[in-house]
């Protein structure tokens, strides 16, 4: 995963130094947080880069933390009137949701990342789903698998582009 993040990274930032790329970091497994606020990788994503390189791993999955801490930096005056995408890269189901301890594959969690989801589309961004390594394994009991909760109900809708992705 740090892998591909980093291959994207590269491809983001391109060779132009003077254009706008621009670039957040949200973590999200027990707690969620920003490891990086908006900067300009244009033409140098190293510091980005870094940042994914050196992440730790924890117990759970708040994917409803991270997508709130997202819609957060959507509204930075940083990058005010850009175009804006997010791309939740996750190895699993949602396990946790903001202000719940309780770690368990659930339907609340699903859906609090859903109303998550849906805040971020409403603001105006894409949302982009990475599912790694967990596409068939169930989101919570008796739900769809998490490739199919993150395709059918977090990821941006149309009929003419994809923004689910499975990288199993």
């Amino acid at each position: 995963a740090k892998k591909a993040a980093n291959e994207f990274l590269d491809s983001y930032a391109g060779t132009d130094s003077n254009a706008q790329r621009w670039v957040a970091i949200v973590t999200f497994d027990g707690g969620y947080r920003t490891n990086m606020p908006w900067t300009n990788v244009a033409g140098d994503p190293s510091s980005a880069k870094r940042i994914i390189t050196n992440l730790g791993y924890d117990t759970g999955t708040n994917m409803d933390g991270g997508l709130n801490q997202a819609l957060g930096l959507l509204d930075d005056s940083e990058v005010s009137g850009l175009t804006k995408s997010v791309v939740l890269l996750s190895d699993g189901a949602p396990t946790q949701r903001i202000n719940s301890n309780w770690i368990q594959q659930s339907k609340e969690n699903c859906d609090a990342a859903v109303n998550q989801a849906n805040a971020i589309k409403n603001a105006g961004a894409k949302l982009y789903t990475v599912c790694f390594g967990a596409t068939n394994e169930s989101a919570y009991r008796n739900g769809p698998t998490v490739g199919n909760f993150l395709s059918g109900q977090v990821a941006s809708q149309d009929s003419e582009n994809k923004y689910a992705y499975d990288a199993s």
